[in-house]
Formats: structure tokens, sequence, C-alpha cells
């Protein structure tokens, strides 16, 4: 079962017949590489990890540009 906690690791595909056509025609290399894929392309460039909510049936993922660190964002005014 794929949560919040292993997802980087955990290959799963939502979709099995979408994921074999991008497999198929070359667009992904393996079956769940995407979060690992972009944890690491996130740290080559000195950003953090996206965060995960996890909400009912919905995984909301925040992930931070580079201006993350110069704004105060208070927490009340943040868009879900």
């Amino acid at each position: 079962m794929v949560k919040k906690e292993n997802i980087r690791f955990t290959h799963f595909s939502r979709n099995p017949k979408i994921a074999s056509f991008l497999k198929d025609y070359g667009y992904v290399k393996e079956y769940g590489e995407g979060v690992d894929r972009m944890c690491k392309e996130l740290e080559k460039i000195g950003l953090p990890n996206p965060e995960y909510n996890n909400s009912t049936f919905i995984l909301k993922t925040m992930v931070k540009s580079s201006a993350y660190k110069k704004l105060p964002i208070e927490n009340e005014k943040v868009a879900d």
C-alpha cells in the first residue's frame, strides 16, 4: 500500500493502461519512477522534498520553489 511515508520508494500505478502506454512510447523508463525522480531533481537544485497532505481520497503535494525561503507566508493565507 502506498502511503505518504513510502511514496518515494513504492512503485505503483493508479492507471496501468496509461502507465503502459507511456512506457511503450518511451515517456517513462520504469513504472513508479516519477516521485523518486522528482525528489532527486529537487535535491540537485537545493530544494526540499515535496510535502504531502492526505485527506480522505485526495493526496495533495506541495513542491516549493527557490523563493520559499524568501517569502513570509502565513498559514491562514495559503490557498488550498
